[in-house]
């Protein structure tokens, strides 16, 4: 994220997930420009050049139809390029995606809010104030971690809310989309739900509920100190969690 080369030109990671070396699908989250750039200059069209040549990186290894989780967690005020104009920030999100479908046409752009943070970090605007518009989204996105959900209760509060899972879900169907999880999983650290298969359960029964519109999901398996310790494997942080996830998702 520092330069314009490890965003748009570098092999990693399109060289290390070639269809011979991994068969399924690839997704790539990608912020619309390094740590030095602004949504104003991408709205501009001054970054038009360097997506095109990211849509021809990801066709030389065969990655053409990546998925591209463009700006996500974009309602995150933790992440540099978080939304501080909706409309600049939605100008620059056309942009992108216009430059990068016209190297690698079959491109899926996921739009990707993080779930339950309802409003953008500076704004305050409702997140779905930063939808770019039906033509430049292919997939509806939402990453669920935080806060946990415990019970009944707290999951259907959660879920409903604007930036809710349950929400993400109804506007997705309701545009002819797609919607993904690609990031989920339990929160072991200071405020999470613990070991919580209630948790996985409620997971694992959306997924059902609405697999004919589910694009892609993906458990987190993270066991950095400082981070969310999800692991449920190598190592197993959540026994009862782990158990009920290998139950529900089976192994391969």
């Amino acid at each position: 994220r520092t330069d314009w080369y490890n965003l748009v030109s570098a092999d990693w990671p399109t060289a290390a997930f070639t269809r011979d070396k991994f068969p399924g699908e690839l997704s790539i989250a990608q912020p619309p420009f390094p740590k030095d750039g602004n949504e104003a200059a991408c709205a501009s069209g001054a970054y038009d050049g360097y997506w095109r040549t990211f849509g021809t990186t990801l066709t030389k290894f065969g990655r053409a139809d990546a998925h591209v989780r463009l700006g996500w967690e974009f309602n995150g005020g933790y992440n540099y390029w978080h939304v501080r104009n909706a409309e600049t920030w939605k100008t620059c999100f056309r942009r992108t995606v216009t430059a990068i479908r016209s190297t690698a046409p079959t491109v899926k752009i996921d739009w990707n809010m993080n779930a339950h943070t309802d409003k953008l970090p500076e704004s305050g605007q409702d997140v779905w104030d930063a939808y770019p518009g039906d033509q430049y989204v292919d997939v509806v996105d939402s990453y669920d971690f935080f806060p946990a959900s415990v019970n009944e209760a707290s999951w259907d509060r959660q879920c409903h809310q604007r930036s809710g899972l349950c929400t993400v879900i109804q506007f997705a169907h309701d545009h002819g989309k797609k919607f993904a999880v690609p990031e989920w999983g339990l929160v072991r650290s200071d405020g999470g739900g613990k070991d919580n298969p209630f948790y996985i359960n409620k997971m694992h029964e959306t997924f059902v509920a609405n697999a004919a519109n589910l694009a892609y999901e993906a458990y987190y398996n993270n066991s950095e100190q400082g981070n969310v310790l999800s692991s449920l494997y190598k190592p197993d942080l959540s026994p009862k969690s782990s158990k009920r996830y290998q139950e529900l998702f089976g192994t391969r």
